[in-house]
């Protein structure tokens, strides 16, 4: 069953929950082998999560969420969680703050797919288990661009949002066939701490990050398209094809490999301790759509 609370719900009991396209302000599921799908949740004021899950085994699909003043969907505990075909956008904006599309704290197991995310898109937490990212479509669109200091101006420099998948720490985690794109400088006022920006993100606050393998990602216009923090360990980075970007990829420490990337218009910044084989990057004539 499901028990209203204000203006949310909170799921405890096994089953598959549809609203039908119902409105709420936010959703708790605290119990195991739950389905919430067809909801559109609206957010709860800053600093509160839209969605939040706990328990094991559940699945979040089919929602559209907006307006979070945190996290769209906190997966915040348990093992084995999908995270499916859901809409997310119009995070709240709030000043030295970025609101993720999709955060993992000390869950493990997470699958990550297929979802639509406007805004900053997924991110571990430095306590995170394993995850599977794959087929996600993550996008800074026009009318979030800002003139750097909170104002909204489609040709802007800035927006808001800071990154696609940032990757705080943990290790055991694929990111693959995402399309990112859009990630530039950060605005501090609405999108974050004022980063330059990047399409993925690894080993962000410093914490060690490890056994993570990035292939057959699509990024394209953004400040970088991949960068390597410090420490990483046992990063591949492979078939991926990077555009229009500042730069490709940069990496300067830790063991980092890069193997049949497709490059257009950026190319890769390798400096400092980083080690680790380099092969089959090619430089492409145009970016294919």
């Amino acid at each position: 069953m499901w028990a209203a609370l204000l203006a949310g719900l909170i799921f405890s009991v096994p089953g598959v929950y549809d609203g039908r396209g119902a409105e709420v302000d936010y959703i708790r599921i605290t119990g195991s082998d739950i389905t919430v799908q067809g909801y559109r949740v609206t957010g709860y004021g800053p600093g509160v999560n839209c969605i939040q899950v706990e328990g094991d085994r559940n699945t979040v699909r089919q929602n559209t969420v907006e307006r979070c003043g945190a996290t769209s969907i906190y997966v915040f505990s348990g093992a084995g969680h999908l995270v499916q075909d859901n809409v997310i956008r119009d995070p709240a904006r709030r000043a030295g703050w970025d609101s993720w599309g999709i955060y993992q704290h000390t869950a493990t197991g997470l699958t990550v797919r297929g979802n639509e995310i406007y805004g900053s898109g997924f991110s571990t937490g430095p306590l995170a288990g394993t995850y599977v990212v794959s087929g996600n479509r993550i996008l800074i669109p026009d009318d979030y661009r800002t003139s750097c200091d909170g104002k909204l101006r489609r040709d802007g420099p800035c927006q808001c949002g800071e990154f696609g998948i940032v990757l705080k720490g943990g290790g055991g985690g694929v990111v693959e066939r995402n399309v990112i794109r859009g990630f530039r400088r950060a605005d501090p006022i609405c999108g974050g701490s004022g980063t330059p920006g990047a399409g993925i993100d690894l080993a962000a606050g410093g914490n060690l990050t490890y056994d993570v393998v990035i292939r057959q990602n699509v990024i394209t216009d953004s400040t970088v398209g991949i960068y390597t923090g410090n420490p990483v360990r046992n990063i591949r980075i492979e078939a991926n094809r990077l555009c229009r970007n500042g730069t490709a990829v940069s990496a300067g420490y830790g063991s980092v490999e890069l193997l049949d990337n497709e490059l257009f218009g950026n190319a890769l910044n390798l400096y400092g301790t980083r080690t680790g084989a380099v092969s089959g990057n090619r430089q492409l004539v145009e970016c294919p759509p």
